[in-house]
């Protein structure tokens, strides 16, 4: 596996960890739906555009 750009490669793990972390985190609180959003709800779409933005970016990093 090569790696094009490490700069790339290692900003796109850390808005994955950053974004799994905030998603681990938010499953303490009460997620609720899309029409009555709990406290939880923002952090947990937060944290899952994190994560798939960091694989987006680690992905580019590896293939372009």
């Amino acid at each position: 596996m090569n790696i094009k750009s490490q700069k790339d490669f290692f900003s796109g793990l850390m808005f994955m960890g950053v974004g799994v972390a905030f998603a681990w985190g938010a499953s303490g609180y009460t997620i609720g739906n899309g029409a009555r959003m709990g406290p939880g709800y923002f952090p947990l779409v937060l944290g899952i555009l994190l994560a798939v933005l960091g694989s987006v970016i680690t992905f580019k990093s590896l293939v372009v």
